[in-house]
């Protein structure tokens, strides 16, 4: 078994939930040996529509060499609970939403998995897998899966193939070198390669162009198009020479051999790995998805301390100006004091006595402002308002009458002095 991941998941629902179920090329338009074993389609793929990251789903699948019939149901439900749980890493189920879909169209089993990144809880996003943070401890885990249910262990030296075809070969030449060398003697054991012309046969149909051959080696482009060099492949299996011979049988099958041999000692290894990783994990999912954003803290505080849902808690937060029903606020009829009497009763004569003319000093200041003739024409005009039309007519302007009235013998006025009674 081994664990892919997808590269889409920026887009909506409709492109991997119609690679996964559906098939134009049917006449029902469904995939055959498609077959949803958890999750409810619609509803997540409302889910996956209405967010707005932009990753918003991770998508990938487990295959196996083995066919749907060698796996049990037991044991698929136990791979799905497992995998859910290494990606969740701590988080609850009713957390995440994950759908699968098994494939058995291609003569072997296929469980599709298809999460949703988000947080069910809190909307905050999800990130099911990132490859750099989690790829240990998904190895760990499929490593643990092939040796206790005896899957087809990838690693196996009996079992590998021309493993990079291009695109996922290593970018260290070294690395590279071997990689190809150790699916070129898997293909040898299997009886797929004889000579050296099958090993240029096989290096052309795994995407790999040529560039030299010689008679020690050969040379083929480096995929990587940043690299200048060309990949140089040497020893015995590349010799213009080479024949199939029962050495490099034996070598292939010693190796495996010596690889199923320390399964146990692997498992160990692969447990504790995945233990102290899924620790890591848990801690980060804690930290991040533990609590709520900092917004929905600060709503919930306000409203576990309200009373009821008509109340604010605090009150003076939501004051904006001054209550006529707050007590603070009530107006409080004053008393006078006994100053305010005293001065009171002390010109009380004075505030009802009838009002008299203007005296001459008034009229001697309107003269010194220059407004002498203006004072002179209205000293005597006794200047009233006609409320009588404006009631009968609304819509009229008040008019004003002016009555010349007979100038009154002026008399020397007396000085008012404010200090006797």
């Amino acid at each position: 078994m081994i664990v892919k991941f997808f590269t889409h998941g920026t887009g909506g629902s409709k492109g991997v939930f119609d690679y996964l179920l559906n098939d134009k090329e049917q006449p029902d338009g469904k995939r055959l040996g498609a077959e949803i074993l958890r999750g409810d389609i619609e509803n997540q793929a409302l889910l996956i529509d209405s967010l707005d990251f932009k990753q918003k789903y991770t998508s990938g699948c487990l295959s196996f060499t083995e066919t749907a019939d060698e796996v049990t149901a037991e044991q698929k439900n136990a791979l799905m609970d497992g995998f859910e749980e290494t990606l969740r890493a701590g988080l609850d189920v009713d957390r995440v939403s994950v759908s699968w879909i098994e494939h058995r169209d291609k003569g072997r089993l296929e469980l599709n998995f298809v999460f949703a990144d988000v947080d069910l809880e809190h909307g905050r996003a999800f990130q099911p897998y990132i490859h750099y943070q989690d790829k240990r401890r998904v190895n760990a885990w499929k490593d643990m899966q092939n040796i206790e249910y005896g899957f087809t262990d990838p690693n196996d030296p009996a079992n590998k193939r021309l493993m990079a075809q291009r695109d996922n070969l290593p970018r260290d030449i070294k690395d590279a070198r071997q990689a190809i060398t150790d699916g070129l003697k898997a293909l040898v054991v299997e009886g797929v390669i004889a000579n050296r012309d099958d090993v240029i046969q096989a290096l052309t149909d795994g995407g790999f162009e040529i560039a030299r051959e010689t008679d020690k080696a050969i040379s083929i482009k480096n995929p990587d198009p940043t690299a200048k060099r060309n990949i140089r492949l040497t020893g015995g299996l590349y010799e213009r020479g080479f024949k199939f011979s029962r050495e490099v049988q034996s070598e292939v099958t010693a190796a495996s051999e010596s690889y199923r041999a320390g399964s146990r000692e692997r498992y160990d290894a692969a447990k504790q790995l995945y233990d102290s990783e899924i620790r890591r994990k848990r801690d980060y999912h804690q930290a991040r998805h533990g609590q709520p954003r900092h917004e929905q803290r600060a709503v919930a505080h306000d409203l576990s301390n309200a009373s009821n849902r008509y109340v604010y808690s605090p009150r003076h937060l939501y004051e904006q100006r001054p209550s006529p029903y707050h007590q603070a606020f009530k107006p409080v009829r004053r008393r006078h004091r006994n100053d305010d009497r005293s001065l009171y009763r002390s010109h009380s004569g004075l505030d009802r006595a009838a009002r008299r003319q203007d005296s001459e000093g008034h009229q001697i200041r309107n003269e010194k402002m220059g407004d002498s003739s203006w004072s002179e024409r209205t000293r005597h005009a006794d200047i009233r308002f006609n409320h009588r039309a404006l009631l009968f007519n609304k819509f009229s302007k008040p008019t004003y009458t002016i009555q010349q009235s007979q100038p009154q013998p002026q008399t020397q006025q007396q000085p008012i002095n404010y200090g006797q009674k």
